[in-house]
């Protein structure tokens, strides 16, 4: 039985960042980053097929969806 952070990348903690409040009202476009068809996943499903699904895939991002294929 793996425990999935002990094989997830670390990352800096953001807490140390300083961002100012007129940076805090930014907006960031990151729609040229996306994937106009994206995988899904349904609400319902393990955690470990959704990390599954990032490794195997290459995933970058992974929309989640009810039974009506809304984002959840």
């Amino acid at each position: 039985h793996v425990v999935l952070e002990s094989v997830y990348p670390r990352y800096p903690v953001v807490d140390g960042l300083e961002v100012s409040d007129e940076a805090r009202e930014y907006w960031i476009d990151l729609r040229p980053y996306c994937n106009n068809a994206p995988y899904t996943i349904s609400a319902g499903a393990s955690v470990q097929r959704t990390y599954v699904m990032f490794r195997k895939l290459g995933l970058r991002h992974l929309c989640v969806v009810d039974h009506r294929m809304r984002l959840v």
